[in-house]
This record gives structure tokens, sequence and C-alpha cells, in this order.
């Protein structure tokens, strides 16, 4: 089966490594995957090699959409996939449209963004984009349910996030000379949320513990973020990584996992934080519900609620027998719940009954 996969960007961003992951662990005797992006931009601009399959740029930035359009049409009905998948929030605002008009049978929309309504010039062109899909994917229930109610989307098929446990060895936490090292993934946009970790740090200072706050990730906010910590007088506590590759190794070295996230579809950071080992302090989120019902993998705390996170962080460094129950639970959940190879065979099954061949 020929796929085709249309990107914004080659970032680090979530939707983006769940894409690459399909990619990298599909049944490729199979499937036969390709990518398009619209703006090519991101982490992996200089080495298109690492995403692990042919990628097709139309530079929409530099050409137009007009003249990017036209070399889309035209790959679209040299290559004649049997099915594209939308991944990112731009290209559902051409492609699905182009696709139909080349005869692609399988045209799927990808939807990861709970909070679809936040950008009502998306949501226009989502529901003139959902005409031309025959069939929808979704990161989590709660992506899918908002779908079916704003789209009257059918069938969504549900493509759970998960995590290659094989990039997660068993080790030993290192001793950081007393140092509390607390992590975070993800890029500098509103619903990242980093602005808490500015209040987390404020009540972690006064209690006097020995820490400092990782931030991995890019966006086009992290200039402000980094004079609001100045402004709060902040800079020794926080060290601003920017985009890594090395995530495992990163989690491995930290002694706490913190998401601050506002929403979140089914968020692959936590995955990971969670198949780390690394004791998880979370702001509380619908979708954790469907990550662990229980919540006995996790210390989560009301959304917003700076010292209670704070509070929770203190805890688990005090408290090593109640981190080292999280650490085992978080590594457990992941596994036996959302192992990386659950979630491939999923899109692929997704993929098989959008052709018709299941």
């Amino acid at each position: 089966m020929k796929v085709l996969i249309a990107l914004d960007d080659v970032n680090g961003g979530g939707t983006e490594h769940a894409a690459l992951q399909w990619i990298r662990l599909c049944h490729r005797e199979e499937f036969d995957v390709a990518v398009c992006t619209l703006y090519g931009l991101g982490e992996l601009e200089q080495n298109y090699a690492a995403v692990g399959c042919p990628v097709h740029f139309f530079d929409v930035k530099k050409v137009g959409y007009f003249k990017a359009a036209k070399a889309l049409n035209r790959l679209l009905r040299e290559q004649r996939p049997d099915a594209i998948v939308c991944v990112s929030g731009g290209t559902r605002a051409l492609v699905p449209w182009l696709a139909k008009r080349a005869g692609v049978p399988a045209r799927i929309l990808y939807f990861a963004n709970p909070k679809i309504m936040e950008d009502r010039r998306v949501h226009y062109f989502q529901r003139l984009q959902v005409m031309f899909a025959t069939r929808f994917q979704a990161c989590s229930r709660e992506v899918a349910d908002n779908i079916k109610e704003l789209y009257a989307a059918d069938p969504v098929d549900l493509i759970l996030n998960g995590v290659d446990m094989r990039r997660f060895p068993v080790a030993e936490k290192s001793n950081h000379d007393g140092c509390v090292r607390i992590l975070t993934i993800g890029s500098y946009r509103v619903a990242k949320n980093h602005e808490e970790k500015i209040r987390i740090a404020a009540h972690l200072e006064s209690t006097g513990l020995d820490f400092v706050i990782q931030i991995a990730g890019n966006g086009t906010h992290r200039a402000a973020f980094e004079k609001h910590v100045a402004m709060a007088g902040l800079t020794h506590r926080f060290e601003l990584l920017g985009w890594r590759p090395d995530i495992p190794e990163l989690l491995q070295a930290a002694d706490i996992f913190l998401h601050t996230s506002r929403y979140e579809g089914h968020c692959i950071a936590v995955l990971e934080g969670l198949a780390s080992g690394t004791p998880c302090v979370l702001y509380d989120l619908v979708v954790l519900d469907e990550i662990d019902p229980e919540r006995g993998a996790f210390a989560a705390v009301a959304n917003g609620d700076a010292a209670a996170a704070a509070q929770a962080i203190l805890r688990l460094t005090r408290d090593r027998e109640e981190a080292r129950r999280l650490s085992v639970c978080g590594r457990e959940l992941v596994a036996t719940r959302f192992p990386a190879e659950f979630s491939v065979r999923a899109w692929e099954n997704s993929l098989k009954r959008a052709v018709g061949v299941e």
C-alpha cells in the first residue's frame, strides 16, 4: 500500500513524533511510506534522512500556495498513493481537496488537539476539509468525541500514542551533588503553559531546595519566556536546552519530570516521562484519566496550582520510597498499555480499513 503522510513541518513536536514513529516501526513490506511537507521547517530540515522515508518539500512560504499546490497535485498524480494521512493543521486546509481531485481513494484526517474551537480560523477550514475526507483518526477519546460533535466525523479510528520502550532502558538515577534536576519537554507555545514553571520555581525557591528546571524545546515565544524568567529573578534556576534529540538521556538524568500544559491530546512527553522511570508531577488534564484511570503512576495537581506542584516536587525529593513507587508504576503502565507497537498496529489497521483491504 502506498501511503503519503502530509506534515506542516518536520520538527520534534508530539504530533510529528507520532508520525515519525509510524514510519519507523510500520511493516515496510506492506506499507510504502513517503512524507510531503508544506513548510519543511523544524529540527529535521537539515537532515531529512532521519525521517526514514522519502520527503517531498513544497515551500509554501517561498513559492506561495498556488505553485505549491500545483507541485503537490503533480506529485499525487505521479505517485498515485492509495492513502494520504493529513497530520498537521495547515495541511488539512489544502491537501484533502487536492487529494480528492487527484483521485486518491483514502483521504484521512488525523486530529490531536482537544481544543480545536480555540482557533476559529483553523476550525473554519477544517469544517470545509472534512467534506473531502473519507476517514478520521484521533489520538485520544477526548479528541475523537470532539471531532464527532463538531464535524459529525465518521468513522473515527483511535490511534493512541505509544512509546518504544527500547529507548528507555532501566538504569539507576545518578546523584547530582544535591541539585534536583526538574525536566520539562515542550515547545514555547501558549498551550504548553511554560509560564507556570516560573511560578513553581518561585515557590521552590522559598523552600531552600537546590534545583534547576530544564526545558527541552523551541518556539517563537522563547525570548518572551526568558524575559519573564529574568524579571522574576530566577535565571539561575532555569536551563533552556532548545530542541534535543536525546530526550531519553535527559529523562534518565532528571530527578523529576514536570508537565504544566493547559491541554493535551494524548501527550507523548508524559508517556515518555513515565516510561523513563522518572517520577512525574503533572498538572491535571482530561487525558490523564485515559492514560491512568487509577491515577497511581504520577502525582497530579489541579491545573494552575503552582504551590501544589512545588509541594509535590518537594515531597518526592524527600520521600524516595514514594518516588521509587511512581517510577516502577510509570514504567509498567506504559510498557503494558502504551507500547509503540500497539500504536503502530492501530495506525496500520486504520489504513487498511480506509482502503478496504481488511
